[in-house]
């Protein structure tokens, strides 16, 4: 271990390394044990490696765990070593609890002080009480959350030295170490004799800042274990702490594969798991919390008068199809909270690590409220649940359809696929399905096209459109069709939606004519006292749609504001600033910079020729405040 060896590896493996280290040492130097925050690193120090090495070695062989988290200096380290030191080897025996400064490490002898104080009064005695002591080169210490301490890192690697240099004991490291080399410029730094900085030996370029960590770590670390928990075992162990109810626990398991799949998508390497187990945690217990709400209001709608026509089977086969979707869609957007993402509350396929696409036929808003809150509106989630089970309901009726059988294409040879998609090809889309459907049939056909299926797709996004055309009115934007993936597949992505494209472009244009009359009064209407009540009215529409001012042209809002008088002007202000709410306009109205950005110019050039004039000064006025209203929106929605 001269030089420092970098091994990845599973805890079966790390527990015979880390035996054989201990057990037969000679170049005396540490061994640490890094991986990411959550992974499990301590569960497995204290749950798995000490107790199983202390079952066969405990009688030779002493372990001292010291976590370093909020150590501020070695005084504080060393107390806590010595306490626990004593208090496990010594009181254990004698039945005494010893004081922690009684007694230093390295010592081969009792003080005269510290045998009255354990009343001691023999020679004989006292060596009975040495023998009870490990020697220096029979301790394990274990110091984990290395970066977590507040000790300087350069020291501490002189301190572990030390102890594996000159003591002959063995150190086992326990950290982060990509937060170690994060914070490593802040705590390596030369000190002189007075204990101030030495600014000009101050590690500040990258480059020099990692060459200064690896230069102190090389010296004192001979290897380091790359830990990577077995996701199977750490499953169930998350599990079974957290989830009381056995039902609950079984379901979860159902859905093992797909919860483990997100962890081995959003790591580098998609033939890795890197388990996270607070995030794994998280998802669980959501799961459990939402789980008794649910099930219970799904029994009770089941029994509902408007599903006397559907079989008892077609019922719960709908209403466990609808539990596994809530429970897949809380343990995605619980993963997605805790990465950082945004719960957009939106339907979309999640394409896993098998290649493999899984589409959430539902969305369910209440997960996302009690994700973000911990609360939950009991009427909200009863409403909103017999809605999907109604529609579910409709779903269960579209057995004559092949595309259900399609959609599970790799359990087929290739005639019967081949077959498969002959049929859809003649099939018209059934009545009353929605984007989801499209959707998930378009994934089926791109995948099949990729593998070397024979797929007429321009066939099949005609027939789309046919169907879409079919419709009073289309209740959906393309975000409804669009594939949202917040791990991996993006060339698959890319070619989804240039294949999906006339359809985006056909919705598009139907919700633009559709919008151009709902939203009429933006323009064409006068800008009086009705003016703000109808955008206030119309808030949830332009949220939905995400745009506001760009609904229209910029050039026929700069020729009515042209044209209008200041209290027209006063009336569209107020408007304004119903819709764009400053602290949502960056989520929700990015699209209308553009718009936005035309129409503050227009506003300038008309200030700027008024106040040239003298002329219209209560006009300019309100159009100073519109400006300016304007101006801070547009620098939100940057």
């Amino acid at each position: 271990m001269t030089k420092e060896t970098i091994q990845k590896t599973n805890p079966d493996k790390i527990d015979s390394i880390l035996s054989d280290y201990i057990l037969h040492d000679k170049l005396h130097q540490a061994v640490m044990i890094s991986a990411p925050w959550g992974t499990g690193k301590t569960w497995y120090i204290q749950k798995k490696f000490i107790p199983s090495f202390e079952s066969q070695h405990k009688k030779t062989w002493g372990v001292i765990y010291v976590s370093l988290f909020g150590i501020t200096n070695f005084k504080e380290l060393d107390d806590i070593i010595y306490h626990q030191f004593l208090d496990f080897y010594l009181s254990k025996s004698i039945h005494k609890k010893i004081p922690s400064k009684a007694i230093r490490f390295g010592e081969t002898a009792l003080s005269i002080v510290f045998a009255n104080k354990l009343g001691l009064s023999s020679e004989d005695e006292m060596n009975k009480a040495l023998k009870l002591i490990p020697q220096p080169d029979h301790i394990v210490y274990i110091l984990d959350d290395i970066e977590r301490s507040g000790l300087n890192l350069g020291e501490l690697f002189g301190y572990v030295n030390n102890l594996c240099e000159h003591e002959n004991s063995r150190v086992i490291l326990v950290a982060n170490e990509s937060q170690i080399l994060g914070r490593f410029n802040d705590t390596h730094k030369d000190k002189d004799k007075n204990n101030s900085v030495n600014t000009e030996n101050i590690v500040t370029d990258e480059e020099k800042r990692i060459e200064a960590y690896y230069s102190a770590k090389e010296k004192t670390v001979g290897l380091t274990i790359k830990f990577q928990a077995a996701p199977d075992e750490v499953f169930e162990q998350v599990l079974n702490k957290v989830v009381d109810k056995r039902e609950v626990q079984n379901l979860i398991r159902q859905e093992k594969n797909f919860i483990l799949d997100l962890f081995t998508c959003s790591s580098n390497n998609d033939t890795e798991t890197i388990l996270n187990l607070r995030v794994l945690a998280f998802i669980d217990v959501t799961i459990a919390d939402l789980y008794d709400s649910v099930k219970q209001y799904l029994d009770v709608f089941g029994k509902d008068n408007s599903f006397n026509d559907c079989l008892p089977s077609m019922i719960n086969t709908a209403k466990n199809k609808i539990i596994l979707d809530m429970v897949r869609y809380t343990a995605l957007e619980c993963f997605k909270f805790k990465m950082g993402k945004n719960l957009d509350g939106q339907s979309f396929s999640y394409l896993g690590s098998s290649n493999h696409y899984i589409y959430f036929l539902h969305i369910f808003p209440f997960v996302q409220r009690y994700i973000k809150q911990r609360i939950m509106n009991q009427d909200a989630v009863a409403n909103y649940l017999k809605i999907v089970l109604k529609e579910e309901m409709v779903n269960q009726r579209l057995t004559k359809s092949v595309f259900p059988i399609l959609n599970e294409w790799w359990l087929m040879n290739d005639l019967k696929v081949e077959k498969a998609i002959e049929q859809l090809e003649r099939e018209e889309i059934p009545e009353g399905v929605g984007p989801e459907y499209i959707r998930g049939m378009m994934i089926t056909l791109i995948t099949l096209r990729e593998r070397g299926f024979s797929i007429p797709i321009q066939h099949f996004t005609d027939k789309i459109i046919k169907y879409l055309n079919s419709m009073d009115k289309i209740s959906f934007n393309n975000s409804a069709f669009s594939i949202v993936s917040i791990f991996a597949n993006k060339d698959f992505i890319d070619l989804y939606n240039r294949t999906m494209k006339p359809v985006y472009d056909y919705v598009s244009q139907r919700l633009l004519d559709a919008s151009l009359v709902e939203y009429r009064f933006l323009i064409d209407l006068q800008w009086d006292e009705e003016f703000p009540i109808k955008c206030r009215n119309h808030i949830a529409s332009f949220s939905s749609d995400r745009r506001f001012l760009s609904i229209v042209s910029a050039e026929k809002i700069s020729d009515k504001l042209k044209n209008a008088n200041p209290g027209e002007i006063w009336y569209f202000c107020k408007g304004i600033r119903e819709v764009y709410n400053i602290s949502n306009v960056s989520d929700f109205y990015r699209a209308d910079y553009e718009t936005v950005d035309l129409v503050c110019k227009v506003i300038r050039d008309l200030i700027q020729q008024y106040e040239k004039h003298s002329l219209n000064k209560v006009k300019t006025s309100n159009l100073k405040m519109l400006l300016n209203l304007l101006d801070q929106t547009r620098e939100k929605m940057e």
